[in-house]
């Protein structure tokens, strides 16, 4: 599938130079933006497996409170802590693709 293609695709994006592990906030960027093909390529494909990482990483039951606490209002640091025990930025830390 798509994740597949990705993968091989790492090899031709590393040559050219890019960050193949963009920040939360670079991810967003190149997707909202969708200017740039290997940008925005990347920034799928490091959405996907920090994705993974999240499922790998933590129960379902934690996901849906974070959500939850996300939906009653609550910041992403609130949200994180109550759910998972760590601020919003170590959560992505530990989630991130080449950690």
């Amino acid at each position: 599938g798509e994740m597949e293609i990705l993968k091989i695709q790492q090899p031709e994006f590393q040559y050219e130079g890019r960050n193949m592990n963009p920040s939360p906030e670079a991810i967003e960027r190149a997707i909202a933006e969708g200017t740039n093909r290997g940008d925005s390529r990347i920034a799928y494909y490091s959405a996907c497996r920090m994705l993974e990482n999240l499922l790998e990483g933590h129960s379902m039951e934690k996901i849906l409170s974070f959500l939850d606490r996300l939906g009653e209002g609550r910041t992403l640091d609130q949200a994180s802590r109550e759910a998972f025990g760590v601020d919003y930025d170590a959560l992505i830390d530990g989630i991130r693709i080449d950690r």
